[in-house]
Formats: C-alpha cells, sequence, structure tokens
C-alpha cells in the first residue's frame, strides 16, 4: 500500500491525503474511512508496539530522516497482521511534514519464519532422540548398514535392495543424484581420513527417488576410532528436508519480492519522469527479484500493439521479436496479450510445455525463460500497459508472488496516472500562463478601457485605457479602493451607486449606461457577469468606451434633423402665419377709418388675439430648433402628446384631421424630451407625406404591463411596464420590398431634394437608446401604424 500522510510541524493534525487501493485488503477498511480519520489506521497499531512506533517516529521527524518500523497490527476482524512501513519526511509550504510512504505485509514472512524456526526444532529433536534413519558405516568392510526407515526414504526396500548392507559406492550409484555424487564421496573420504575422535560432519545432498523424483537429505556424521587411533567406523543419520529447503526457496522468493516492491515504490516516490521510472523497476526486478528479464509494454491505439518501452536483464533482441498484436489470435494468446485483454495477471508455468507459447518457446528456452508472468497496469481505472516478468524456474509464480506483483503492478499503475495527471498540470500550467500572458496583452491593447472584479468586488485587472478616460493617477490605480476617487468624478453619482449596488445584488445581470464624468468625457459602459462552465460566478467585467465625439455628432446630426423638420413645417407656418397677419393688416386699415371706441376696441382685441396666436407658433417652432438633448428626466408623456397635437393642427394642411387619444395619469419615462419630441414629429411627418389628398392621422398612449411570454415574442424586449405611443394614418400603406428597408439609414421612396432618409433610422436609433423597441404595422390601402413601446420609469415628480 502507497500513502501520503500530513502531520504538523509538531507531530500533531495527523491527517492521510492519499492511501492506494490495498488498503482495503491490508486493513480491512475503505480508502475513504482512513483519509476522514487518521485514527482508523493509527488504532489498528497493537498497544504493545505503540511505544516503539512512536519513538522511531520522533526520531525520524526530529532529524527529517526516513522512517522504518515492523510492527503487528490487529484488524476489525480480530486478525493480527504484521506490517512493514517506510516512508520519507519531507517540508510542505504551510509548514506542516509530508510522509510519502509505503507499507508491506510481511505476515507470511514472519509466519514462515516462526514455522522454520519451529520444524528445524523439532527435526533436531526427533534426530536426537529418536536416532530417524540411522546407519553405520564400517570402513574395514566397506559396508553401509542401515535401518528400514531410510530405505523408505528412498523410495523402495530393503528387500527390494537385496538387505540392509551395501557399499558407499553402491548407495552412490543407485540413489544419489549424478551432480551429489562427488560430495558424498568426498565426505566419506573425510571421514575415513580422520584422526580427531571428535571428528563430525553435516551436509546435503539430493537423492533420485525409485519412482524418479527428487529430495533433499540432511547428513549429519561421526566417527569411531578404533584401538590403532583409525577411523573404523562412522556413525550418522539421513532426514529428508525437502519441505523444509522448499520452504527456505520460498521465503528466499517472497523476500527478494519483498525487496523488489519496497524499492520500486521508493523509485515511484522519487523518480518523477515515468519513462526513467518503468525502466528503473525493471531494473529493480532484475536484480533484487533475481528475474531473468523484465519489460514494460505499453499500448499503442493507433497499430493495436503492446509495444515495448522499458526493459532489463537477459533480453538478447527478445523484444524485437515478441511482437504483441492485439488483433492477431495467435500473437495475442501469450500472458502480455491475455493480460492487458483481461485486466488480470496472466501466467505460464512451464514455458516449455504451454501450448500457448508455440510462437515464443525456441526463443525464450534459449534466453533461459522458464515461467513468465504479466500483470496489467490500469491507469484511471483502464489497461494502458503491463509489466512482464521472466524466471528461470519452472513456477516460480505461485499465489503470494503474485499477489505481492498484483500490488506492485497497481502501484506502478497509480504512479502513471499521478504522471499523467502533472504533465496534463504542467500543460495546463503553461497553457494558463499563455492565456494569461496574451488576455493581458490584449486587455492593455484595448481601446477601451477594462476593469475585471472577483465575486468578493476586488479588482483583479485594469488596464491602462481605464486610467486614461477615468483620469486616475497611478498611484490610486496601484491601489485597489478606488471607486471613491471614480465616483467622484460622475456628474451624477448617485446614479453610479445605486447601479452598482442593484448588480452586486443581481450577479445574473448584465447592464449598459452611459455616464458623464464632470469633465464632459461621455463613457457607455458595459458590465456582465463570468462564470465558469459550471456556472461557477467568478466575478464581473466592465468595459467603458468613449462616446464623447460620437455624442457631439448625434447632436448635431440631431439639430439637422430638427432643422429639416422645421423647413418641413415651414409651408404650414408660414400659411397659418399669413392667416394671423391677414385680419391684423385689415383691422390696422379699418382703424385709419376711423370709427366709434367700441368698435376700435374690438379690432384691437382682434389684433391682440391675432398676435398672441402668432406669437405661440413662433415660440414652438423656436422650442424645437433649439432643443438640447443628452439630459433625460421622468416625462410626462400627456404634455408631450399635447404639443404635438397642438403644432401639427397649426401646421399640417386642413385637409389632414388630427385625432389625439391622451388618456390621463399615464406612466411616467425616463427620456430626452426633445428627442422623443422629435421621434413624434418624424413620425406624423411621414403620416402626412402619406396621405397627399387628406386623411386621418391619429396620436395615442396608453401603459400597459409586458408579460414574459409576451417579452419573448419581440426581439430586445424586456418584460414590464411600459408605455406605448403610437402614429397611426389612412395612407396607402407600406408594400413589402419597402417595408424590409424602411430603417435603413438614407433609404427612402421620396423625390430628390424632399427627404434624406434618416428620418426612421433616427428614430429608431432614438427609441433604441431609450431602452424602448419600434414596431410597425401596416396594410396596403388601409394605412400604417407605428408602435413605440418605452419603458415606465420609477413614479417620481416628471418635467
Amino acid at each position: 500500500m502507497m500513502y501520503q500522510l500530513d502531520m504538523g510541524a509538531d507531530g500533531t493534525d495527523r491527517r492521510f491525503t492519499y492511501v492506494s487501493a490495498g488498503v482495503e485488503r491490508l486493513h480491512e477498511v475503505s480508502a475513504e474511512e482512513v483519509l476522514l480519520d487518521a485514527k482508523v489506521l493509527y488504532g489498528q497499531v497493537v498497544a504493545e508496539d505503540r511505544p516503539m512506533v512512536a519513538a522511531r517516529e520522533a526520531e525520524a521527524l526530529a532529524g527529517m530522516k526516513p522512517f522504518m518500523a515492523e510492527m503487528r497490527m490487529q484488524l476489525p476482524s480480530g486478525a493480527i497482521r504484521w506490517s512493514l512501513f517506510s516512508s520519507a519526511p519531507r517540508h510542505a509550504a504551510n509548514g506542516h511534514v509530508v510522509w510519502d510512504g509505503i507499507e508491506l505485509d510481511i505476515t507470511a514472512q514472519k509466519q514462515a519464519d516462526e514455522a522454520l524456526r519451529e520444524k528445524q526444532s523439532q527435526l533436531l529433536l526427533a534426530m536426537d532422540i529418536a536416532k530417524l534413519t540411522h546407519w553405520e558405516f564400517d570402513v574395514v568392510n566397506n559396508i553401509v548398514t542401515a535401518d528400514d526407515h531410510i530405505f523408505h526414504l528412498l523410495g523402495t526396500t530393503s528387500d527390494q535392495e537385496g538387505g540392509l548392507s551395501m557399499s558407499p559406492e553402491e548407495y552412490i550409484r543407485r540413489f544419489v543424484h549424478p551432480e551429489d555424487a562427488g560430495i558424498v564421496a568426498t565426505e566419506v573420504a573425510l571421514g575415513i581420513a580422520a584422526d580427531d575422535p571428535d571428528f563430525a560432519r553435516q551436509f546435503e545432498h539430493r537423492i533420485i527417488r525409485r519412482d524418479g523424483t527428487e529430495r533433499v537429505m540432511l547428513v549429519r556424521s561421526r566417527i569411531l576410532m578404533d584401538a590403532c587411533g583409525r577411523t573404523g567406523k562412522i556413525l550418522g543419520t539421513n532426514q529428508d528436508v525437502t519441505e523444509m529447503k522448499q520452504a527456505e526457496l520460498r521465503i528466499r522468493q517472497l523476500n527478494r519480492i519483498y525487496a523488489v516492491l519496497s524499492e520500486i515504490n521508493k523509485t515511484i516516490v522519487h523518480e518523477k519522469d515515468p519513462l526513467s521510472m518503468l525502466k528503473k523497476a525493471c531494473q529493480i526486478a532484475v536484480e533484487k527479484g533475481g528475474f531473468r528479464m523484465a519489460w514494460v509494454g505499453m499500448h499503442d491505439i493507433a497499430a493495436q500493439k503492446v509495444q515495448p518501452v522499458a526493459s532489463d536483464g537477459v533480453v538478447e533482441g527478445y523484444l524485437d521479436l515478441v511482437n504483441i498484436d492485439l488483433r492477431d489470435k495467435a500473437r495475442r494468446s501469450g500472458p502480455s496479450g491475455q493480460s492487458f485483454l483481461s485486466g488480470e495477471h496472466a501466467i505460464c508455468s512451464d514455458v516449455e510445455n504451454d501450448p500457448l507459447l508455440a510462437l515464443w518457446r525456441e526463443e525464450m528456452l534459449k534466453r533461459g525463460y522458464r515461467s513468465c508472468a504479466s500483470f496489467p497496469l490500469k491507469v484511471a481505472g483502464k489497461v494502458s500497459g503491463n509489466i512482464t516478468l521472466y524466471s528461470g524456474e519452472v513456477g516460480f509464480f505461485n499465489e503470494e508472488e503474485t499477489l505481492l506483483l498484483d500490488e506492485l503492478a497497481m502501484d506502478i499503475g497509480f504512479a502513471l496516472e499521478v504522471g499523467e495527471s502533472e504533465a496534463k498540470r504542467r500543460q495546463a500550467e503553461q497553457e494558463l500562463r499563455w492565456r494569461t500572458a496574451f488576455f493581458e496583452a490584449q486587455v492593455h491593447s484595448a481601446i477601451d478601457g477594462i476593469l475585471v472584479l472577483d465575486n468578493a468586488g476586488r479588482k483583479l485587472l485594469q488596464n491602462r485605457r481605464m486610467n486614461e478616460l477615468w483620469k486616475i493617477p497611478q498611484p490610486i490605480a496601484d491601489d485597489s479602493p478606488q471607486l471613491p476617487f471614480e465616483i467622484g468624478q460622475v456628474k451624477e453619482p448617485e446614479c453610479l451607486l445605486q447601479k452598482i449596488a442593484h448588480l452586486n445584488a443581481h450577479p445574473d445581470e448584465s447592464s449598459s449606461d452611459v455616464i458623464e464624468l464632470l469633465d464632459g468625457t461621455v463613457l457607455e459602459s458595459y458590465s456582465a457577469p463570468v462564470r465558469g462552465s459550471d456556472g461557477t460566478y467568478y466575478g464581473r467585467v466592465w468595459t467603458f468606451h468613449d462616446i464623447t465625439e460620437r455624442k457631439k455628432l448625434e447632436a448635431q446630426f440631431l439639430r439637422a434633423q430638427r432643422m429639416e423638420s422645421i423647413g418641413t413645417l415651414a409651408s404650414g407656418v408660414a400659411h397659418d402665419l399669413n392667416n394671423i397677419l391677414t385680419p391684423i393688416m385689415m383691422s390696422v386699415a379699418v382703424l385709419r377709418l376711423g370709427m366709434s371706441e367700441e368698435k376700435r376696441s374690438g379690432l384691437c382685441d382682434t389684433i391682440e388675439m391675432s398676435a398672441a396666436r402668432g406669437a405661440q407658433i413662433v415660440k414652438q417652432v423656436l422650442a424645437f430648433g433649439r432643443g438640447l438633448e443628452g439630459e433625460r428626466h421622468p416625462l410626462q408623456i400627456e404634455m408631450l402628446l399635447t404639443e404635438m397635437e397642438q403644432m401639427i393642427r397649426s401646421t399640417f394642411p386642413k385637409d389632414i384631421t388630427v385625432e389625439c387619444v391622451n388618456p390621463p395619469h399615464l406612466g411616467l419615462v425616463l427620456g430626452d424630451a426633445t428627442q422623443l419630441h422629435q421621434v413624434l414629429l418624424n413620425l406624423c411627418v411621414n403620416a402626412r407625406d402619406a396621405m397627399p389628398e387628406g386623411g386621418r392621422l391619429r396620436l395615442s398612449a396608453a401603459s400597459l404591463d409586458i408579460d414574459t411570454s409576451y417579452a419573448s415574442m419581440l426581439p430586445d424586449m424586456a418584460p414590464g411596464p411600459h408605455v406605448l405611443l403610437e402614429v397611426s394614418d389612412t395612407g396607402g400603406g407600406i408594400p413589402p420590398e419597402v417595408l424590409e428597408r424602411i430603417f435603413d439609414p438614407f433609404f427612402t421612396t421620396k423625390e430628390i431634394g424632399k427627404g434624406t432618409g434618416l428620418g426612421l433610422s433616427t428614430v429608431h436609433g432614438i427609441v433604441k437608446s431609450h431602452g424602448g423597441l419600434l414596431k410597425v404595422v401596416t396594410a396596403l390601402g388601409k394605412g400604417t401604424t407605428f408602435q413605440i413601446y418605452l419603458p415606465a420609469a420609477p413614479d417620481q415628480a416628471a418635467i
């Protein structure tokens, strides 16, 4: 099991930040339980071992040295298990100490050691007390005499062998393994030549039983001297220690696997490069584990092969021949192909006799491979490759080794996953640095002022153009709380503060406004929330665009439009003034003739009334011509309609009937009176021109509340209270081919010199700037109605 433990600098506040999947097998608890509470694992340490563990830990922490200790763990099931913990400390940025470590289950090794000690004791006791398999060698007569039990060990009987006695040479010829015959002959010669009465020997040799199986004999002997001081007899016992030797071999093998597991896990902790880690793992498997060869293959998705990427040991070109092709049934039949496809280990216990290895058998045997096993390497739960190990022994991979090697493969897979995540993290960091640099360059080169705030309203980024537009001194720009300075630059600070407060309370909303500074600069501001793909609110972006020059041009354009409108009204004004002046001139002529005081007084009243009427007409024209734009206030639509009705009644041809529906108590509209006056006048003039033979022109207004459903059917329409203005005529209507272009700048159907084509374009722009919507309804032969939807303003004093 691999783990990572975070500990306070004083040894307190412990918590595991990572444990591998092996924790469930080793401790009978889930990884989640251990991550939630470190005591789940610490509490399993047997009470007698805790002082030793605490002392080792304190020593390692004091010197920041590696920690290693064997301890007993009592599992939830009550079972006792031995563990070897090995970890290395390092300081974290927060002052804590982080331990990267591994835990190995050494229960089997401890049990095997104990069993071996017990068995050896029993065997020695049996030989000392029972004198099992006793034999006696008569040196003078060259005869070895044994009991029946030794013949049983040899897989035969004394009767089958011709009695209980035979010569040493015959014993060697019949039963001793040919490779060990020299050992037995040498020991016999040493015993015969000995001149020390206490001479004793102990040695091992292999025998071949009559059934052909091999066993290992432990021989103990001592000499008996004759009267002449020469060896007369050699007495001894034989013991079959085959199982004990096999147990010793298994322990050595397990120890080698443990060593491999430990060293590779250390490599995993310290080696950050995945390929170097894999190469080192193969090297450790060969050097520490005694394997003939080890190699790691990774999945080549395009070729559908397991391609070697690291190896060590007796390779001798074998990997150039292996060619594990996952699309070829024969070439995927070996352990490497099977472990990759199944996601589980695959074992071949006998290379020479396994039919699935037919393609590779000859080459494997040439290199001394007698058994092999392949273990899948899983990254994020998916098999990405495998590690394959080759042993020079038949049947090397038993259950215990396989369990350990399964855990080894899991740890390597986890290391690859961590490496892959780390590579992605570095790539993401590099991409983030690039994006950040690119973004900042874009921001600072933008022609608009840009301000980026986090979700708490703190400044994250502000470009140079922002400082220029708001005239922010550098010392203040470098300091985050600059809002008071900005508020001090605005003509209407309360409006801006209210807007900021509203957006803070409604983070999902966007906003578009016009802000005028004290120095006359006019800024168009836009603010929008910044959200991640998961909907997380990160903050807000403000942009400020200098529209001072545009506003000046718009003002000039609107004044030109008014002058054009005045020119359009000129004939009507002249006709009206002529009608006013006629009674004045006639009254003056009559006054010169002389008359009674009563008649003279009546004529003076007529002159006064006509003059007052003329002055009113001139006042209306001058007021319209001098109108100022830009300032918006709550307006009463009733007054606007009344003024427009009076103007068109006095200036439009008398064959056009003017009707005005002006209900009281309409909602207020926040707007520019001059601009809205111009909207109505432009629409009324167009209505007049649409009725050259006369007709009916109707002005009307109404309050209405637009719901979400209706607003969704109209572009750029927001739900809520509105005021609707309508200008209708009974002219010929607008043809479809003309209707789609009526709001295009400079488009007109009038004769050259009688229209600029900017009237409806101007109307559309003014309505849109007031947050409203302009809609047209027309029918050929019946007339046209222009509908103006304007958002209602809060109820307050109007002008």
